[in-house]
């Protein structure tokens, strides 16, 4: 993962920090990336996207089974079930690594669910979603675009200890700086004039 990871930051520094209108260009390199990137072949693709909730990124997951056959997977593995067990790191569009992953909590504190099988056809997908602030990252900027780099490891097939590889990348849109619009208040005279016509 680490000359994957260095090979991606040495491709952000060169192709990312080229700027159209002032903007970095991270969201068509993110999805060449997410094309082009195909480190081992694979039964499952995982597909996150980052979806703002106030000041909160969920990350919304798409499990695919993209095998010719029906897997049987232990839905307490699930990535959505885990966050705290992805390996990530943050890229900013010069090369910079602006966060990557702090300890995460001991395997004693985690509250599991129950092995259970579950079992997804070809070409069927599971979703479900999980707050970013799960990820054992260290502090996050939000006031630039960025790259989460991530690899999910301990998805396992069900009775066995084979574990599924599952690997990507997710734009991260900065949080807007925008100031809140004031509402404008309506001339006295305006004001007046509608609640009389209401008596």
């Amino acid at each position: 993962m680490r000359a994957v990871i260095g090979l991606l930051v040495l491709s952000i520094f060169v192709c990312g920090c080229s700027q159209r209108d002032g903007l970095p260009r991270l969201q068509p390199l993110a999805r060449g990336f997410a094309e082009a990137w195909q480190p081992l072949p694979r039964d499952f693709n995982l597909d996150i996207r980052a979806e703002r909730d106030g000041d909160d990124l969920i990350m919304h997951c798409i499990l695919r089974n993209i095998s010719a056959k029906v897997l049987e997977v232990d839905a307490s593995t699930l990535p959505w079930n885990n966050a705290d067990w992805f390996s990530a790191i943050a890229v900013a569009a010069d090369g910079r690594v602006v966060a990557q992953n702090k300890e995460p909590p001991p395997l004693l504190s985690r509250i599991s669910a129950p092995p259970e099988a579950m079992a997804i056809p070809s070409g069927d997908s599971r979703e479900a979603m999980f707050d970013l602030k799960v990820v054992p990252l260290t502090t996050l900027p939000r006031n630039e675009d960025l790259l989460l780099v991530w690899s999910y490891q301990e998805l396992k097939h069900w009775d066995s200890d084979q574990k599924y590889v599952l690997s990507g990348m997710t734009l991260l849109n900065a949080r807007s700086q925008k100031p809140p619009v004031e509402p404008k208040a309506l001339p006295s005279s305006s004001v007046n004039a509608t609640s009389s016509g209401r008596n």
